[in-house]
Formats: structure tokens, C-alpha cells, sequence
């Protein structure tokens, strides 16, 4: 649960600032490293943000969840192995 609430931090800076620089920096670089180093499987990891992704979504607004949505998008996408 601590990793989830990191996560969703990295992604509300993004969404702040506009663009992916946290999420790429710590959120992709990082945190594949950190997980790898721990034997963490990134499949995993990528299927837990998808479904953190579905529940913050559902409680989004329209507008707010399609600003939302790619930040998370961009963090699966660069989970996968």
C-alpha cells in the first residue's frame, strides 16, 4: 500500500507540472531498478497500477479522469519488462 500511495504521489506532480519528467525519472527508471533489484515481478507491478488506475478513475470526475488516464498509461506502459 505504500508503494501505491508513492505512485499516486508521482502522478499528481505530473498532472501539477504537465508533463511525465517525475514519472519517468522515478516512477519508470527508478522504481524498474528498485523492483529488479528485489525480485519483484514488473508484470506485477504494471498489473497493480492498472488496477489502481481503474479505481482512481472511478472516482474522477470525466474531465479530471481523461487528464488523469495517460500519466497512468505512460507508467504501465514503462512497467512492462
Amino acid at each position: 500500500m505504500r508503494d501505491q500511495a508513492w505512485f499516486i504521489r508521482l502522478i499528481s506532480y505530473a498532472v501539477a507540472v504537465g508533463d511525465i519528467d517525475p514519472l519517468e525519472a522515478s516512477g519508470v527508471r527508478g522504481a524498474k531498478e528498485m523492483y529488479r533489484s528485489l525480485g519483484v515481478p514488473l508484470k506485477n507491478l504494471a498489473d497493480c497500477m492498472r488496477s489502481l488506475k481503474e479505481v482512481t478513475l472511478e472516482i474522477l470526475s470525466v474531465e479530471d479522469a481523461a487528464e488523469v488516464g495517460p500519466y497512468f498509461d505512460y507508467l504501465i506502459a514503462g512497467l512492462m519488462p
